[in-house]
């Protein structure tokens, strides 16, 4: 629904547009890392 809103808007509303895709990559990142570091120590736990 969010990303309707957002791809409905116009195109002088593209930093907009970036910043919102910025947050969710950098969401995105944040969570693989701290996915890849639960499974990193985990492993290591387990040895």
């Amino acid at each position: 629904m969010l990303f309707l809103v957002v791809y409905n808007r116009p195109l002088n509303d593209l930093p907009f547009f970036a910043e919102f895709l910025f947050v969710i990559g950098t969401l995105v990142i944040g969570l693989w890392f701290r996915n890849v570091g639960i499974v990193c120590f985990h492993q290591k736990s387990v040895e």
